[in-house]
């Protein structure tokens, strides 16, 4: 049950706003990492914190959605 009246016309709009993009979502914005953030790959600095919004018809995730199809016969695949 949403708790916030209107959330859907505020996804919409930030859709809308930050268009073309292959993830939107928020970015960690804590503090438990400042003693050793200068370590932190910068992969794992600009994760997507939580929920995120995927971009179906983005050729980055067409193409991971290919490889994925091409590795799901390989036993070492990480995709049940």
């Amino acid at each position: 049950v949403p708790v916030k009246n209107y959330w859907l016309d505020v996804i919409l709009g930030e859709i809308n706003e930050y268009r073309p993009f292959a993830v939107l979502g928020a970015q960690y914005d804590g503090d438990k990492w400042d003693a050793f953030y200068e370590q932190i790959p910068i992969s794992l600095l600009h994760h997507t914190n939580g929920n995120g919004i995927y971009n179906t018809s983005h050729p980055l995730l067409e193409r991971l959605v290919g490889q994925l199809e091409v590795e799901a016969p390989c036993p070492y695949n990480s995709i049940p």
